[in-house]
């Protein structure tokens, strides 16, 4: 079902079939081809195609108010720190060119990489290490 939510959105799928059944093409509908009055209800099917297209954008939309956050939480080694806050650019800067932290990274899964951040901070917080810049970046995000 995921997988087919994706596809319908990807490439205005939606948008399309609605174009279609308006202008009562049915190309993409086989089993309409064999339908006598499958011509007489092709405004209806067409709005319901729009609806559905407007409930996919909504709920999709909340996804691309994010999606800066979510690459800044999942590709924290590569993402564009002049794309990310100003009170994060420096942190940013501080994890991508630490060594230990990119190999831990590319080590281990994404939640055991933040995992062994708490430990960083922890270090940090208890006076046990200077501050890495990255206690920030972890505790904003």
């Amino acid at each position: 079902m995921n997988e087919l939510n994706v596809k319908l959105q990807r490439n205005d799928v939606l948008a399309l079939f609605s174009r279609q059944m308006r202008n009562k093409s049915v190309t993409d509908f086989p089993t309409l081809t064999m339908l006598e009055e499958a011509p007489r209800h092709a405004e209806k099917n067409s709005k319901s195609l729009n609806d559905l297209y407007g409930e996919f954008s909504w709920c999709f939309s909340d996804f691309e108010k994010i999606e800066k956050s979510l690459e800044l939480v999942t590709c924290p080694l590569s993402f564009d720190y002049e794309r990310a806050s100003q009170k994060l650019q420096l942190e940013l800067i501080d994890l991508q060119c630490d060594a230990v932290l990119k190999e831990k990274f590319n080590s281990v899964k994404l939640d055991e990489f933040y995992a062994s951040l708490s430990e960083i901070i922890s270090k940090h917080l208890t006076g046990g290490a200077e501050d890495t810049g990255v206690t920030r970046l972890y505790l904003c995000v």
